[in-house]
């Protein structure tokens, strides 16, 4: 069967037809929200206050700067937006579909992880920040909480990051 792609624009998420799946998490700056759209796209929309928007902005921008880096979250809409009716302003960012690190840690419950685990972990960690020191970036929240997993697409290999 011939698949039929869209000539949409990847940078243009249409918030008239997304809805709210569920919260993926809440920290000290807002929330991470699961939102979805008809054509099955999940994407991960962080929203917080207004007062916040300059953090979230220079956050955006940092994103956009490793733009297809495969050990970055990426964005998916070049724009901060605002909310209407509230004092929150949010970015889309691609969704991890699998979870955190925390939660994959302890998952295995005081278990040690296997090694080939931890060393392919190990290395695409220190390759994302390889990619943010060359540029003279520093993540000062790095927290298994905060390293997001994805499906793998590797053959044989449970998860991306």
């Amino acid at each position: 069967m011939e698949q039929i792609c869209e000539s949409r624009d990847p940078w243009i998420v249409d918030d008239s037809s997304l809805r709210q799946a569920c919260v993926l998490g809440r920290g000290s700056f807002g929330s991470v929200t699961l939102i979805g759209d008809p054509q099955l796209r999940a994407y991960a929309k962080k929203t917080c206050p207004i007062n916040l928007f300059s953090n979230l902005e220079k956050e955006l921008d940092i994103m956009l700067r490793f733009h297809s880096h495969p050990c970055i979250v990426q964005a998916k809409s070049p724009f901060v937006h605002l909310e209407n009716n509230t004092r929150n302003c949010y970015i889309y960012m691609e969704y991890a579909n699998k979870r955190t690190l925390h939660k994959m840690i302890s998952e295995f419950r005081g278990k040690p992880l296997p090694e080939y685990m931890i060393q392919r972990e190990a290395r695409m960690i220190l390759q994302g920040l390889e990619a943010l020191h060359a540029k003279d970036y520093v993540h000062c929240d790095l927290k298994p909480g905060n390293i997001i997993l994805f499906h793998s697409t590797t053959f044989g290999e449970p998860f991306d990051f």
